[in-house]
């Protein structure tokens, strides 16, 4: 499955890549792991303010011996991240929760 960003409040992440630019800023809500197997992991990242260099800034894990679902949830005000990328994902799916994206201007 590719990775779904067409609902404005439900983002379905399941493979590497930049989902948004540098620039555009996004407020994640919560995110959720439902990994495939157990000990997979889940990257997200941001850009640095120079716009080519990505940091983590969210790291998921799945017990290593059972997959039950992670997550992490930044309250309403959400966390706010300079774009997003998603880096290593071991298998299964990522729900990131958003509360808005402030497109590049």
């Amino acid at each position: 499955m590719a990775n779904d960003i067409t609902g404005p409040h439900l983002w379905k992440l399941t493979e590497t890549g930049v989902i948004k630019a540098t620039g555009n800023k996004v407020v994640i809500r919560r995110i959720v792991y439902a990994p495939a197997v157990a000990a997979d992991d889940l990257v997200l990242q941001e850009y640095l303010s120079d716009g080519s260099t990505v940091k983590d800034f969210c790291i998921l894990k799945a017990g290593a011996a059972d997959v039950d679902w992670v997550s992490i949830d930044y309250g309403p005000e959400g966390q706010e991240v300079n774009g997003l990328v998603v880096g290593p994902i071991d298998g299964g799916t990522a729900y990131v929760y958003i509360k808005i994206v402030k497109p590049i201007i």
